[in-house]
């Protein structure tokens, strides 16, 4: 007997995100968590057409998450590590 598939894989991946732009100050940030990969950690952003309606950028990878070496220890005597 063949059992019914619960997640329908085949459907067509989303091209677009409507996202809202966020202000801090004189910043704008707009979350890309859906578009760029989770090891990404730092990127290049280009600007290749730009008009009042519309901006096209390229989001390049410049580097991915590496596990930094860190002190496992705790440090409980507030001196510092030999």
């Amino acid at each position: 007997m063949q059992s019914k598939r619960q997640f329908h894989t085949a459907a067509k991946r989303r091209s677009f995100f409507d996202r809202k732009v966020l202000t801090y100050g004189s910043s704008r940030t707009v979350s890309l968590s859906k578009v760029i990969p989770k090891d990404w950690t730092y990127v290049r952003i280009g600007i290749v057409e730009k008009n009042p309606n519309q901006t096209t950028i390229t989001i390049t990878k410049l580097t991915v998450s590496e596990s930094h070496a860190q002190n496992p220890q705790t440090n409980k005597t507030n001196r510092q590590n030999p």
